[in-house]
């Protein structure tokens, strides 16, 4: 993996059966940007990590011991830039989606990666300019009949942001379902309740006064 310079990093994770006694994650010492944690209806956890631009994931099957590379699995070189999300079907096959950008474009052309690590299927949607805050803190969910959804926050100028949504029984069309005109919509959340209905949140900071939107 290549080295980004950055200070060294160790994961732990603990439970309740061991009085939540610190264990270290094999391997994951390098510059860890952000973790991810999900249990699998077939009660495997999967933990997720962007280490060095690379999406590795480890699995309680095997108690952590094998590193899984994203990158490797698909068969393709793009980096991972910050920002990604887990959700499992009722098959237990997990779903990423994340913030993508092509090998040696670190700020160049971004968009948002949607990922099935059953048999690593991989969709790349909206690219765009500007990588580092073009999509950021996407989210994903599986209604009952098995369609994606996901959601995202989207880099339009300096002065502009909006909040994204697609869903797999469209062909990923995009829909825009916010736009400030002002400053910076964040954070989107989506849930799906029993009737496939969708549900999703964000908080837009556009005024002087944060507003929360479902």
């Amino acid at each position: 993996m290549p080295n980004i310079g950055q200070t060294a990093s160790r994961l732990y994770y603990a439970t309740s059966e061991d009085s939540f006694l610190p264990h270290p994650i094999p391997f994951l010492t390098t510059y860890i940007q952000q973790v991810h944690i999900i249990a699998l209806p077939n009660g495997t956890i999967i933990i997720g990590t962007i280490q060095d631009w690379h999406l590795l994931l480890q699995s309680s099957s095997d108690n952590f011991q094998t590193i899984i590379d994203v990158q490797n699995a698909t068969g393709n070189a793009n980096r991972y830039i910050d920002a990604f999300a887990f959700t499992s079907d009722a098959n237990s096959n997990l779903l990423i989606v994340a913030n993508e950008s092509p090998e040696n474009d670190q700020y160049g052309t971004a968009g948002v990666a949607i990922i099935n690590a059953t048999d690593w299927s991989h969709t790349y949607l909206a690219p765009s300019r500007r990588a580092i805050d073009s999509y950021n803190d996407p989210a994903i969910a599986v209604d009952s009949t098995g369609q994606i959804h996901v959601v995202w926050r989207q880099y339009v100028d300096s002065n502009n942001r909006t909040i994204k949504y697609a869903r797999s029984g469209n062909s990923y069309t995009i829909q825009t379902i916010f736009s400030s005109g002002g400053n910076d919509p964040m954070d989107p959340a989506i849930v799906i309740d029993s009737q496939d209905k969708v549900y999703i949140t964000f908080i837009d900071r556009s005024t002087s006064t944060h507003k929360l939107y479902l």
